[in-house]
């Protein structure tokens, strides 16, 4: 009988989606994005992480949680324009299943050195 409690308990567990940890720093910005896409952002954890520039963030998805690291160092350099832009388009992988145009990114990369 307890082995049979302990397998329920395990077997019920499966397939729900657990929810992601939100830095408070970012609360505002993912809330403002849930409201202005319309899609929830349940599942993604959002927090800081050191990361080699000329990257600002990163999406890591795949499993029960996706994950948007935000680069504290550049994150402080950023006005709240700046901030949402990077936000907004790390949910935009994590939460939308958005991929990059590598052409962009490259263009991006370099105008942030000269920016820099």
């Amino acid at each position: 009988m307890k082995k049979l409690m302990i397998l329920m308990l395990l077997l019920s567990a499966c397939g729900k989606k657990i929810d992601g940890v939100i830095d408070p720093a970012f609360d505002q910005y993912v809330q403002d994005f849930e409201m202005k896409v319309g899609v929830p952002v349940s599942g993604v954890s959002v927090t800081f992480k050191p990361t080699e520039y000329p990257v600002l963030g990163v999406c890591i998805y795949g499993g029960e949680i996706a994950k948007v690291e935000i680069d504290p160092t550049q994150w402080e350099r950023m006005d709240s324009h700046g901030r949402e832009q990077l936000i907004y388009h790390e949910l935009g992988h994590c939460v939308l299943g958005r991929g990059h145009d590598d052409r962009k990114v490259r263009l991006m990369a370099f105008l942030l050195r000269v920016a820099l």
